[in-house]
């Protein structure tokens, strides 16, 4: 016994900066595991993934499935040199719009949290978690929904994304304080199932969106969903400002348990889960099985009613045949290749996700059993972790350290406030449907710049491609206000008009409506008298006038639509009697017949008793009056639908002489 104190006291000077947290055996060696994480990981997700599995494996207390992570509701203040923070700040660029330059929108944001623990002792790492979150929340492309795209250039949903962005800004919420960013955090996860889940199943498709759809039930993505869900609940949940969200904590272990249900009703081959969950041709893999088999383990210990024995029995069924599958070199196969997940040939050199993976399969076991929740393994073994000594039986060194060999730290430029992106040789444009443009060469290559019209090109519809362009006051032209900000675009709503509000509407053209020349440009306007000018004729430039109602000029109805022109026979038609319709026909001069003073003003129409006044001499004035050929005076043709008049008086007597100073005649 003595023999064994002394070599515990040799081993604890050896490792003052470490400490000893009592752990388990899983069945395989997490140590290795982990070494070949770091040793192949070479793109953002795998840092940022490598990164939060060995704050779990080493500084648990740090990571959200510690006992108490936000000590007086705070993020704790972290030694920026312990491990994984070390290893995690090499990628990070704390003057850059995001972590890393990538493709993904999500990806990089899986550094978020190291980068926010960093920060407590370097503010440069909160600002870039900033403008990290910005660029999430406000620049990246979105579906139809709202659903935060996982790429830049179109918007696509993956189920990947719920493992990068969300435990990031969940976190974040709690840096700044933000009841609201944590509830959108949540909300966020929603969208992005509604997208994903189908009423066919419980599992999740992997992607949906135009350039890389998959509808398949990737084992891997619907682990990755799970367990960044598993992590933003218990950020959630851990938080003292959030921690009275019940209902949406409800949401959140409702949409883990129909993933983890999904993948539990799946075959398995050779003790694994398939790389596709409803494919029985794909093979067996251990990528998705470690991780979904974490996300059990995590769920019995978070609520064990909701998540009962058969979680666990089903997780460690999982676990022990995957430790059947680390080779003694550490790796971990068969993996899908997790660079091509259609790929039908096992990747066997050690996936750098799936090495993460079993990190967290082992520390979400270790956690189960040191809550007395998991049953623990035959052999128990300790081994060192940070900080704390637990119990010890005997004290075992499973493997040497892990260790890296780390990289400059990524400075990159301070970006400051964004500049036109025509200055300084930046020459931005926006990357795919983004919200802000971002220098794509010169010395702020990378940074987030104004747009200008070299930027933007062509206006296009303020309603395409999430422009949501608007009218920013009295100004000639809309703007986005969705994508593309600072673009003009073209948009106007009703007509209003032209003579309101700096619009100085005009024709251009022959065209049939009036569009505004100062403000609102482009937009059509309802046309005034100043839009139009002086009548024109009804029939000219394909103004095809017509009266519409009882009105007293005719409107243009093709060309110039608003706008009053002078009738002509076209626009008249047949001629109506004079008193109809408040037409009040009325004599203009010595004319053949009159016109309409009031309604269907220039319309000629047919006199009446009214029109005429009384009998004039008919001889004056060029009336040239006359009988007809009956010898009574002619009347004018009766108009169609119109009453005829009474028939005329009979004739005089054929014997007697005819006093035509009895009879009236007409003009």
């Amino acid at each position: 016994m003595l023999c064994i104190l002394r070599i515990i006291t040799w081993l604890l000077a050896i490792f003052s900066s470490v400490a000893v947290a009592a752990n388990v055996n899983a069945g395989f060696d997490v140590f290795s595991a982990a070494q070949v994480m770091v040793d192949r990981a070479s793109q953002s997700w795998e840092w940022g993934t490598a990164a939060e599995a060995l704050l779990e494996l080493y500084n648990n207390e740090l990571s959200v499935f510690g006992p108490n992570p936000f000590p007086g509701g705070k993020v704790p203040v972290a030694d920026p040199g312990v491990f994984a923070l070390a290893y995690a700040k090499q990628f990070i660029n704390p003057n850059g719009q995001v972590f890393v330059g990538d493709s993904a929108v999500g990806d990089p944001a899986s550094l978020g949290v190291s980068a926010i623990l960093i920060g407590q002792s370097d503010k440069r790492y909160i600002d870039a978690s900033k403008r990290q979150a910005d660029y999430l929340l406000n620049q990246a492309p979105k579906w139809g929904n709202g659903a935060i795209s996982h790429r830049s250039n179109v918007a696509e949903i993956w189920a990947d994304n719920l493992a990068m962005s969300f435990p990031f800004l969940a976190y974040l919420a709690v840096q700044q304080g933000d009841t609201g960013l944590m509830a959108q955090t949540v909300a966020q996860c929603g969208l992005q199932r509604d997208v994903l889940k189908t009423s066919q199943f419980a599992s999740w498709r992997h992607i949906i969106g135009p350039e890389s759809q998959d509808a398949g039930l990737w084992s891997t993505g619907n682990g990755w969903a799970a367990y960044g869900m598993v992590r933003v609940l218990h950020t959630l949940q851990k938080w003292s400002g959030s921690a009275s969200m019940t209902s949406q904590a409800g949401q959140l272990k409702g949409w883990i348990k129909e993933i983890l249900d999904g993948a539990m009703a799946s075959g398995l081959d050779d003790g694994l889960l398939r790389n596709y969950l409803n494919d029985g041709s794909w093979f067996g893999e251990i990528s998705g099985t470690a991780l979904l088999s974490a996300v059990a383990y995590r769920m019995a210990v978070n609520d064990p009613g909701m998540f009962p024995q058969k979680y666990i029995s089903w997780a460690d069924s999982n676990r022990a045949a995957l430790s059947k599958k680390q080779g003694g070199n550490g790796v971990f196969s068969p993996a899908v290749n997790p660079y091509n997940w259609l790929d039908r040939s096992k990747f066997m050199s050690g996936s750098p996700e799936g090495q993460a993976f079993a990190v967290h399969l082992y520390t979400a076991y270790r956690d189960c059993v040191n809550a007395g929740v998991c049953a623990a393994s035959h052999s128990p073994v300790t081994t060192i972790s940070q900080p704390g000594i637990g119990p010890i039986d005997i004290m075992t060194i499973l493997n040497e350290p892990i260790t890296f060999s780390a990289m400059p730290e990524p400075t990159g430029i301070a970006c400051g406030a964004p500049r036109s992106c025509d200055s300084d040789g930046c020459q931005g444009a926006f990357e795919g449907l983004a919200k802000f443009p971002v220098c794509k060469s010169g010395p702020r290559q990378g940074c987030q710049c104004t747009a200008t019209s070299n930027t933007c090109g062509p206006h296009q519809s303020c309603d395409k491609n999430g422009c949501a362009g608007a009218f920013d006051g009295l100004k000639p032209y809309a703007q986005c206000t969705g994508n593309f900000v600072g673009c003009e675009c073209n948009t106007c709503g009703p007509r209003q008009s032209c003579d309101q509000n700096g619009c100085s509407g005009a024709f251009n053209g022959l065209k049939p409506y009036a569009q505004c020349m100062g403000n609102f440009v482009g937009c059509e306007c309802t046309a005034t008298p100043n839009t139009c000018g002086p009548h024109q004729s009804c029939d000219k430039n394909n103004c095809a006038g017509a009266f519409n109602g009882l009105k007293p000029y005719a409107q243009c109805t093709k060309n110039f639509v608003g706008c009053e022109c002078q009738a002509t026979g076209n626009t008249c038609g047949e001629k109506q009697p004079c008193d109809r319709n408040d037409c009040a026909g009325a004599f203009n001069g010595l004319e053949p017949y009159p016109h309409c003073t009031r309604n269907f003003v220039g319309c000629q129409c047919l006199p009446t008793q009214s029109t005429c006044g009384q009998k004039q001499d008919c001889d004056k004035n060029g009336c040239d009056g006359a009988l007809n050929s009956q010898g009574i005076p002619s009347t004018p043709p009766t108009p169609p639908n119109h009453p005829p008049p009474p028939p005329p008086p009979p004739p005089p007597p054929a014997s007697g002489p005819t006093d035509f100073g009895c009879v009236t005649a007409h003009c």
